[in-house]
């Protein structure tokens, strides 16, 4: 779970369909071009090999004006955002990450035919059960009317202090997956249904004096 990621995905990704966030933050999907500048995390694309170019005619534009005939320029060779997996598995995805509850995403999945249900079900299921119920929290917080930039990122800050202080199911998936290696991590509690809301809030709980203080830029809107 990253707090950044779930940053990025909230924030720059304001609209992209719901169902999309909910997917992508917490399976930790990677993105291709296609699927970014299908969701819309991405407006334009250019290729590694026209950067260099692309960087010289930058440095000579005399206003904004001149940057999007340029980037345009530069595209060729862009993939058809049609192409992407978010584009063409956008039925299940819709389907099954609109719900809020945990549980239910993973039913609807279970129910589902084809490779991506399947595929998506089983990378979920290998995930931490109050890691995934935490992130689908933070997701849900985030949407919620009056949450804002600030509130988001204090709320992150209090999950990832309490998961970087043992006992954790982030210090079991490190020794999983970098101390023993044997890529078998002993969740606790080790399902879903186990997970209780109790055990949730207390990830959000206030840190007194420890808690993030979010000071405002000046210009930006604190929305």
């Amino acid at each position: 779970m990253s707090g950044m990621l779930i940053y990025m995905h909230v924030h720059m990704g304001t609209h992209i369909h719901p169902p999309w966030q909910t997917y992508i933050g917490m399976s930790g999907a990677r993105l291709n071009a296609a699927d970014l500048l299908y969701c819309g995390l991405a407006t334009n694309y250019v290729a590694s090999a026209s950067l260099q170019a692309l960087e010289a005619a930058l440095a000579q534009c005399s206003s904004s004006a001149d940057v999007a005939p340029l980037l345009a320029q530069h595209g060729e060779g862009a993939p058809d955002a049609a192409t992407s997996q978010l584009a063409q598995n956008r039925d299940v995805i819709d389907e099954a990450f609109a719900s809020d509850d945990i549980g239910t995403i993973m039913s609807r999945l279970e129910g589902m035919e084809g490779e991506f249900a399947s595929t998506t079900r089983a990378t979920l299921g290998r995930m931490s059960p109050t890691s995934l119920k935490l992130t689908l929290r933070l997701l849900r917080e985030a949407r919620a009317e009056g949450s804002g930039l600030s509130a988001c990122l204090v709320r992150e800050f209090r999950a990832m202090q309490r998961c970087a202080t043992p006992p954790s199911d982030f210090f079991e998936g490190i020794r999983a997956a970098l101390v023993d290696k044997d890529r078998k991590p002993q969740w606790s509690p080790p399902t879903i249904s186990e997970v209780s809301d109790a055990a949730i809030d207390e990830y959000l709980v206030p840190l007194g004096s420890r808690d993030l203080a979010v000071t405002p830029l000046p210009g930006f809107a604190q929305v």
